[in-house]
């Protein structure tokens, strides 16, 4: 008997590829905190109750708090800029709606405040790409002394 989670007509393909793309973004929405929480300590704790645009924001305004000669702070500016962009594009993925493509294939369609998108595999693929390289970009700021700095802050 097919359980009845599979019962909504996808391609396991399509819906591999999708749960990858929101895991990647998880991941790298997590490294984002934790970079927010060594720039403002205690974000960590807030965290979980705000919304990716939210963290996006709060970042965002840490960064700019980070001093100019700070060896990080135009990697920190430039993922802040690239951040806020994919959360912008998660938003669109996430508030897809379902429907079925001129092929037939059943696929996620977002249609509202900011345009159009048909979620074809391919662009679910880009868009998770894109998580995973800037996940890398944040855990090499974070691993680059940011994270050791934090735990002296928070030891001291």
């Amino acid at each position: 008997m097919t359980p009845i989670r599979e019962s909504i007509p996808a391609s396991e393909q399509y819906l591999r590829n999708l749960g990858r793309a929101t895991y990647n973004f998880a991941y790298l929405e997590w490294a984002i905190v934790w970079l927010a929480e060594s720039l403002e300590p205690g974000f960590l704790n807030e965290a979980p109750t705000l919304t990716a645009g939210q963290i996006a924001r709060r970042f965002t305004n840490a960064v700019e708090r980070v001093p100019a000669a700070a060896p990080d702070q135009s990697r920190l500016v430039e993922l802040a800029t690239e951040f806020s962009k994919i959360v912008e594009e998660r938003n669109r993925l996430i508030h897809g709606n379902p429907f079925t493509a001129d092929n037939n294939e059943q696929r996620l369609l977002y249609s509202g405040k900011h345009g159009r998108k048909d979620w074809t595999l391919e662009l679910i693929d880009q868009f998770s790409d894109a998580a995973a390289t800037l996940s890398s970009a944040a855990s090499r700021i974070l691993h680059g002394g940011r994270y050791e700095q934090w735990k002296l802050n928070e030891e001291g």
